[in-house]
């Protein structure tokens, strides 16, 4: 082989080389993530938070599975509202006492799910005080638990999730402020007892005052 023949090899094999780095590669990297992923809720205050699934380029789905749990001792689950990206949502489920969720979507048969968009929304309510995470349950390459459905494969595409972390502020308890009274003694256990017995004193002096005056006038 020539030196000129060797030249032609090389050139003809860096252009091979460079026009197949140029042709989009199929990368599976299908992501479920909570949005927004963290912030601040007082005791009693409801957050709404949404299920987002994302799909990269050229990727079609035809059915998402996602499981959770949360902190059920800070937080509660008041309600699940189905997204738009599906045509059939066969499970919105929550348990408060478990600290559970699952949802599930379903794309028209024949009509497989190629964009991006929220699959559901979440709305959350403070508890109790403290930091609250809601977790996917996943594991890299299992089909028992979160996953995205490959249309036609049904293979799990599933590669990665965005968790989140909430801060509840504020007391759970009954907060004080009211006044009892106190059996024995018909006074305020509670609330402002000074000004109860300022009241309480001026009283008996008026009346002390009006019997001498009426004593006075006999």
């Amino acid at each position: 082989m020539t030196a000129r023949n060797i030249l032609s090899f090389c050139l003809s094999s860096l252009i091979v080389g460079g026009l197949f780095l140029l042709v989009p590669q199929s990368v599976q990297a299908a992501a479920l993530q909570l949005s927004p992923p963290g912030g601040t809720l007082e005791v009693g205050e409801t957050l709404a938070v949404k299920i987002n699934l994302s799909l990269a380029s050229g990727e079609s789905v035809s059915g998402v599975d996602a499981e959770l749990t949360f902190d059920n001792d800070k937080l509660e689950v008041t309600g699940i509202e189905e997204g738009s990206l599906f045509s059939t949502y066969p499970v919105t489920t929550y348990s408060n006492g478990e600290g559970t969720i699952a949802v599930s979507g379903i794309a028209q048969t024949g009509s497989p799910i190629s964009d991006s968009g929220t699959l559901a929304t979440i709305t959350l309510k403070g508890k109790a005080g403290g930091t609250a995470t809601v977790t996917f349950d996943f594991t890299s390459g299992s089909t028992t638990d979160s996953n995205v459905a490959e249309s036609g494969t049904d293979t799990d595409l599933l590669e990665s999730v965005v968790n989140g972390s909430y801060t509840v502020s504020g007391d759970s308890g009954v907060g004080g402020g009211g006044t009892s009274t106190d059996e024995e003694t018909g006074l305020p256990t509670t609330g402002n007892q000074e000004t109860t017995l300022v009241l309480f004193l001026g009283g008996l002096l008026i009346l002390g005052l009006g019997s001498a005056w009426r004593f006075l006038r006999v």
